[in-house]
């Protein structure tokens, strides 16, 4: 990727991850386990915000939305039973990330960013859903 576009793809990360941020979940003590998932998920998706893809390149970028991945998973597989229809949302945003990244070369074009975008953006959505789902459990 040219690096002239490496700053368009720090911002249009950075302003999914901050536009779309999933909201805190307390302390687990005497809580559902997947309130501890989706608050780690929560971080993953705010810790796109310092991604530095000029000083650590595209790869920092992936470990970050892999991360996201795989804790995404993680609290589906902990909140299914309680919540089958709202993880079973996000297990299709999770899906689809990871189809986006298996499929984008290291050297993504502004499509591929605006897809990995939306993917991360439909991930946020559907934890959001999860969390609301969730009530005062967490």
């Amino acid at each position: 990727m040219p690096r002239h576009h490496l700053p368009k793809l720090a911002s249009a990360l950075t302003l999914v991850a901050v536009a779309a941020p999933l909201a805190a979940c307390g302390s687990s003590s005497g809580k559902p386990g997947y309130c501890d998932k989706r608050q780690q998920l929560t971080e993953d998706v705010k810790g796109l915000t310092s991604v530095n893809v000029r000083d650590n390149g595209l790869g920092a970028v992936r470990t970050q939305l892999e991360k996201i991945r795989t804790d995404g998973q993680a609290l589906v597989s902990s909140a299914k039973s309680d919540f089958p229809d709202e993880t079973s949302s996000l297990k299709l945003s999770i899906d689809n990330l990871k189809t986006t990244l298996e499929h984008t070369s290291s050297q993504p074009s502004i499509a591929d960013i605006a897809v990995i975008g939306g993917n991360v953006a439909s991930i946020t959505n559907a934890a959001k859903a999860l969390t609301g789902a969730a009530g005062g459990k967490c």
